[in-house]
């Protein structure tokens, strides 16, 4: 059995900053500050994101699963349909 080599199906730095990108145009579109969408996930959640955590994600950082699934539910972002579009392994 030879070695397989690993092949890249999308650049990840390229989706986390279309994942922010889309975190921040819903955020805008709901006219939250950092600090009112973190405030807002504490109490309809019960977790907490800093603002600061929020501008990072934004940016394209990558958070713990909890917290992007809190903030993508909060911002009625469909996970599933935005990673549909990622190619696949054919």
């Amino acid at each position: 059995m030879g070695i397989r080599e690993a092949h890249t199906i999308f650049d990840t730095r390229a989706v986390n900053v279309l994942l922010g990108t889309t975190i921040q145009n819903k955020r805008k579109l709901r006219h939250l500050s950092t600090h009112e969408l973190s405030a807002e996930l504490f109490r309809v959640y019960g977790i907490s994101v800093s603002a600061m955590t929020i501008s990072r994600v934004e940016r394209g950082n990558v958070i713990s699963s909890d917290k992007l699934f809190a903030i993508a539910s909060f911002l009625e972002i469909n996970l599933t349909e935005f990673t549909s579009s990622f190619p696949t392994v054919k």
